[in-house]
C-alpha cells in the first residue's frame, strides 16, 4: 500500500491510482513512473536488495505490454534511447580490465534504462550511471541510501522501498541504545532520501513514496516519518578516535600548548556546548592526554615546577578550572599546585565550581570573604605556574599527526613492529596485512560467517606463529573483531596472490568498488607503517613493508615487482611477460621487439623499450600473421 507525500508544500497529499501490473508494489510504481515519462530513484536497504530490485524491474519493463502511447506502441524507450543505452552498457561492462558477473548483470539492466547504484560499483561505473540519469537516458536507479548523501541527482519520484534496516548491535544513528536487529531508519535519513524528489528545472512538484503493506503500517509511517520530529544532531568530537587525533593535531601544530589553552579551546566547541557537563568533558580530555603521553606522542615540559609548590592540603577544593574559563566561583580552601594539576583533582575543582557558581558572598561573613580572596589569589598563582608547564609533541607524535591516522592505530602498529623486530615471530606478508587489518580505519571488516568459522579458525591456528598482533582471549569482546580482521587480511593475501575481482566477489562477497576502497585505505596504512619504521630505524622491516605496498597497489606476487617498475605495465601484462620468460629489466632489454609486440602490443612494446634505453620505430616492427603468441592463421591449415 503506497503512502505518498508531495514535495510541494502547497499541495495536500493525494491518492495515486497505480495499475497493479505485477504483484510487486515497487515495480508497479516504477512502471507508472515510466508511463508518465518520468524518472525515479528506488531506495533499498542493502546492496543485494538494490541489485534485485533493478533486475526485477528491468525484466518487467522488457515484458510490459500495458504502457502505450496514442499510437498504441510501447513508450518505455525510444529507438534512439535504446542505441545510446547500448553504448553506455558497453562502457559499464568494460570499466574493469576483466568484467565480473556484477558488471555483466548491471550492463544488462542498463540496456533497459534501469541501473543499480551502491558502494560495490567502481567510481567509473557510478559516474556513467549518474551522467546517464541526468541526461534522462537511465530512467530508474535502484540505490542504497548513500546516494541521498552529497550527490546532486534529483528525480521526479523517490520510492523508499525499505524503512527498516538491520543493526549489528553498534551504537550509531538510529540505534543509540546499542540494540541488535531490524529497526526503523532515522527520520533524518528519511528526509535525505525524500529530499531527492523534485526537479525544479523540470517540474513544479516531486513525489516521495513509501511502501506500507497494511493500514497499521501506513499509520506508523505517518506517525514516525511524515509527522515525526527528526533526531538531534550530536557532535562527533567526543568520539575517542576523533578526539585523540584532534588533540594530537592541536598540540603538534602548537595551536595549544598548555592545559589552560586546551580547556579554553574545547570550552568553545559545539561538543562542550551540547555536553553541558565540563566536569565529565575534562575527565575525557585528561584521559586522552594521558594516553597520548603514554604512547610517547606528547611530553610535558616543565613538570618539575609542580613539585616545588607543595603546600598543606585542605579538606575542600578550589576553582582552578573555573578561573581558566572566567567563571565566578567561591570556595572554602585550596590545595597544593601538584595536587591541583593532577587530572582527578582538576576535574573535581571544575565540577564543584560549576555546582557552586550561584553561591553568594555574605557581607557579614568575614571568613567567607577571606576565603574568596584566597581563592582569587590562588587561582592566579596556579594559572601562572601552569602557564610555564607545556605540552609538546614528540618527533614521533608530529609524524603520526601528519599521517592523519588514529594515534591508537599508530601505537598498535608500533607495538606489532616491535614484536617483529624482537624476532619473536617470523614475519611474512600476512603478518603486516593482519597488522593493518586490525586498524580502526579499515572498518567495517569482512564479517566471518557461521558457515566459514571453522575454516577461518584453522587458518588462524596455522598462521599463529607469524601474526604480530597479539590474539585476545576468546571470551573478550575484542575477539570477534580480531577474527574479522584476520579474514580481511586473508582477502588482501588473495589479492596480492593475483586473484581477480570475480574470485574475491565469490569467496568474500566483496564487490569491485568495495575492493578499491579497502585497497586505498590499506595503502594509506602501509605507507604510514613504513614512515613509522623509518623513525624507529627498523630498516630490515622497512624493505618488506615497501614491497608489500607495491604488491597491494598492483595485486601481484613478489616475482613481478621488477617488471612493475616499467610504466604501462600492470599485473596482467607483467604476468604475461613473466610467463614467457621475460622476468626483469635485463630480460626486457634482451627481448626481441617483435616478441614484445606480440605479447603486449606494438605501442606498449616500443614504450618499454624506450624506457630501458632502446630506440625502436613502429614501422620497423612486423608481426607475421601466423606468429602471434597463442594464435594461428587460417593459412596454417
Amino acid at each position: 500500500m503506497p503512502s505518498n507525500t508531495s514535495t510541494n508544500a502547497d499541495t495536500l497529499p493525494k491518492v495515486l491510482q497505480i495499475k497493479e501490473i505485477t504483484a510487486d508494489a515497487t515495480i508497479n510504481i516504477v512502471l507508472d513512473t515510466l508511463e508518465q515519462n518520468k524518472q525515479a530513484i528506488v531506495f533499498c536497504n542493502s546492496k543485494r536488495s538494490a541489485e534485485k530490485c533493478a533486475e526485477d524491474s528491468s525484466r518487467k519493463i522488457n515484458t510490459a505490454t500495458s504502457l502505450y502511447d496514442s499510437k498504441n506502441k510501447t513508450i518505455i524507450l525510444s529507438e534512439s534511447e535504446k542505441k545510446q543505452l547500448s553504448e553506455i552498457s558497453e562502457d559499464i561492462l568494460h570499466a574493469l580490465s576483466k568484467p565480473t558477473k556484477q558488471c555483466e548483470r548491471l550492463a544488462e539492466c542498463v540496456k533497459k534504462g534501469v541501473a543499480y547504484h551502491h558502494a560495490g560499483l567502481v567510481h567509473e561505473q557510478k559516474s556513467i550511471i549518474e551522467d546517464a540519469f541526468r541526461k534522462s537516458l537511465i530512467k530508474i536507479i535502484c540505490a542504497t541510501p548513500t546516494l541521498a548523501l552529497g550527490v546532486s541527482l534529483p528525480a521526479f519520484r523517490v520510492i523508499i522501498k525499505d524503512l527498516r534496516r538491520y543493526y549489528h548491535g553498534r551504537i550509531e544513528a538510529g540505534n543509540e541504545n546499542n540494540e541488535k536487529g531490524m529497526r526503523y531508519i532515522p527520520v533524518l535519513e528519511y528526509h535525505q532520501m525524500a529530499g531527492r524528489a523534485g526537479r525544479p528545472e523540470h517540474s513544479k512538484i516531486g513525489e516521495a513514496i513509501t511502501i506500507a503493506s497494511t493500514e497499521a503500517e501506513k499509520q506508523k509511517i505517518n506517525e514516525i516519518f511524515i509527522n515525526g520530529e527528526p533526531e538531534d544532531i550530536y557532535s562527533k568530537l567526543g568520539v575517542e578516535p576523533v578526539l585523540r587525533s584532534c588533540l594530537l593535531s592541536l598540540i603538534a601544530t602548537n595551536f595549544v600548548t598548555t592545559k589552560e589553552q586546551i580547556l579554553l579551546f574545547f570550552n568553545k566547541t559545539f561538543w562542550a556546548h551540547q555536553f553541558g557537563d565540563m566536569y565529565h568533558l575534562t575527565k575525557i580530555i585528561d584521559k586522552v592526554l594521558g594516553m597520548l603521553e603514554e604512547f610517547g606522542f606528547i611530553e610535558l615540559i616543565g613538570q618539575d615546577k609542580l613539585h616545588s609548590q607543595q603546600e598543606p592540603s585542605y579538606n575542600s577544593k578550589t576553582g582552578y578550572v573555573d578561573g581558566i574559563l572566567n567563571k565566578n566561583t567561591t570556595n572554602e580552601g585550596f590545595t597544593s599546585a601538584a595536587e591541583l594539576f593532577s587530572a582527578g583533582e582538576t576535574n573535581k575543582i571544575f565540577f564543584d565550581g560549576m555546582s557552586e557558581k550561584n553561591n553568594k558572598i555574605n557581607g557579614s561573613n568575614n571568613k567567607t570573604k577571606e576565603n574568596a580572596n584566597n581563592l582569587k589569589e590562588r587561582v592566579n598563582e596556579i594559572k601562572k605556574i601552569n602557564s610555564e608547564i607545556r605540552y609538546n609533541a614528540t618527533h614521533l607524535g608530529k609524524r603520526v599527526s601528519e599521517l592523519y591516522i588514529d594515534p591508537l592505530t599508530a601505537h598498535e602498529i608500533i607495538l606489532a613492529m616491535e614484536r617483529a623486530q624482537d624476532k619473536r615471530v617470523l614475519t611474512i606478508p600476512l603478518s603486516f596485512l593482519h597488522m593493518i587489518s586490525c586498524a580502526l580505519e579499515l572498518r567495517p571488516k569482512l564479517n566471518v560467517k557461521s558457515k566459514e568459522i571453522d575454516d577461518i579458525m584453522q587458518k588462524l591456528v596455522e598462521s599463529e606463529g607469524s601474526l604480530i598482533v597479539l590474539e585476545p582471549s576468546q571470551y573478550e569482546p575484542e575477539y570477534d573483531n580480531y577474527i574479522n580482521s584476520f579474514k580481511t587480511a586473508l582477502f588482501f593475501q588473495d589479492w596480492i596472490d593475483e586473484m581477480d575481482e570475480e574470485y574475491l566477489l565469490e569467496k568474500y562477497d566483496i564487490r569491485p568498488g568495495e575492493i578499491k576502497v579497502k585497497l586505498d585505505i590499506a595503502d594509506w596504512l602501509v605507507y604510514s607503517s613504513s614512515e613509522l619504521c623509518k623513525l624507529l630505524t627498523y630498516q630490515n622491516m622497512l624493505a618488506e613493508i615497501n614491497k608489500l605496498r607495491i604488491r597491494l597497489k598492483y595485486g601481484t606476487k613478489e616475482e613481478l615487482l621488477a617488471l612493475l617498475k616499467l610504466e604501462n605495465i600492470g599485473r596482467m601484462r607483467a604476468r604475461k611477460l613473466y610467463s614467457h620468460g621475460i622476468k626483469d629489466i635485463g630480460d626486457v632489454k634482451k627481448a626481441n621487439i617483435v616478441t614484445l609486440a606480440q605479447l603486449i602490443g606494438k605501442s606498449v612494446a616500443i614504450n618499454i623499450k624506450e624506457q630501458v634505453g632502446e630506440k625502436v620505430k613502429k614501422e620497423d616492427i612486423e608481426v607475421k600473421e601466423n606468429k602471434r603468441k597463442g594464435q594461428i592463421s587460417l593459412k596454417d591449415f
